[in-house]
């Protein structure tokens, strides 16, 4: 399902199915209230540099993703091993989506 909007701003709504994955909803909170931070203070011609950070957070954040999956695909895991992937793998997969709000909401 696409993101909904609030009706007190143009803004998308965050996506529902993120409250199904708390370190990715966490990630965003974080990362709005960052935005929000910003709004205060922001000066003329600083949207370069802040799309500039934000492609490296992105960047940053897949590769962990990356990272932990691979982590759990790791033979000999044990337990709920096959959890673990599944949920690795559509974090992963979430966190395109994710991106793609979080340019929204910068624009």
């Amino acid at each position: 399902d696409g993101p909904e909007m609030t009706q007190s701003s143009r803004t998308p709504a965050p996506p529902r199915k993120l409250l199904a994955y708390p370190p990715l909803a966490r990630f965003l909170n974080s990362y709005l209230e960052g935005l929000n931070e910003l709004r205060r203070c922001l000066l003329p011609g600083a949207f370069p540099a802040i799309r500039a950070a934000q492609a490296e957070l992105v960047a940053d954040a897949k590769l962990a993703l990356q990272s932990n999956e691979r982590a759990v695909l790791t033979p000999g895991l044990r337990g709920e091993s096959a959890k673990l992937r599944e949920v690795a793998s559509r974090m992963k997969t979430e966190m395109e989506e994710l991106a793609t709000y979080m340019n929204s909401c910068l624009e």
